[in-house]
């Protein structure tokens, strides 16, 4: 492969454009179509079409689907030229089982916005090496997405933001939360979950730094690292 020696910022997402959502991992969409509908509302009222690819709401055990059935969604994703996002259901802790399969010279000759975060953090990385593409660590369809009984304005302001470029720093969130209402039960569907206020950003080591920011989860990376066999 000739890899390109730039990174590609994808272009921004156009309104009427087809955000396609795949499954690199666990087999979410299976199993919660209630916040398949609560995501594709969110979506679809930003004025984009939701196209759910075809083996994304697979349920295999552990996965939606093989390694192959997996990367297979996320090639044909990156061909489609209707489609401006490949969003990521969910995580999970496979998504290293796709890397043999994903096609890097088609990804590269057609870039597009890939969001996701926890063990997605192994495509984001496998992007970045093998196609030099600009990658978002960001909400997911099934999280995030599909809040009840709306998305959290900073969360859709920022995801907004960050598709067009619109920022150039960014602001502390205003209040957070980590409370999880039942899915099975669908007690995510009775209230909001509870939230905190936020105190604003905490400096970990004060400074200055310059240079790109390669983002990701480091407890994903250390469970593929040393789980070979996944």
């Amino acid at each position: 492969m000739n890899q390109p020696s730039e990174l590609v910022l994808p272009s921004a997402p156009e309104p009427g454009s087809t955000i396609a959502i795949v499954s690199p991992s666990a087999p979410l969409v299976a199993a919660f179509p209630h916040r398949v509908e609560r995501g594709t509302a969110y979506l679809e009222g930003l004025g984009y079409e939701v196209r759910i690819m075809p083996n994304a709401g697979l349920s295999t055990g552990w996965t939606a689907g093989s390694g192959q059935e997996r990367a297979a969604d996320i090639n044909a994703a990156f061909d489609d030229p209707d489609v401006s996002v490949v969003m990521a259901a969910i995580g999970g802790t496979h998504s290293a089982q796709l890397l043999p399969y994903l096609d890097f010279e088609l990804i590269a000759a057609n870039p597009k916005v890939f969001q996701g975060f926890s063990d997605n953090t192994m495509l984001h990385w496998a992007f970045l090496a093998r196609a030099r593409l600009q990658t978002f660590h960001g909400p997911m369809f099934l999280s995030e997405l599909a809040e009840y009984p709306e998305v959290l304005p900073y969360t859709g302001e920022w995801m907004m933001r960050a598709w067009s470029c619109e920022w150039k720093t960014f602001e502390p969130a205003t209040e957070w939360t980590d409370e999880f209402l039942d899915w099975a039960e669908k007690r995510d569907l009775e209230r909001p979950r509870r939230k905190e206020a936020a105190t604003g950003w905490r400096c970990i080591r004060p400074g200055v730094a310059e240079g790109p920011l390669l983002g990701g989860c480091l407890e994903s990376l250390a469970w593929h690292l040393r789980k070979s066999e996944i």
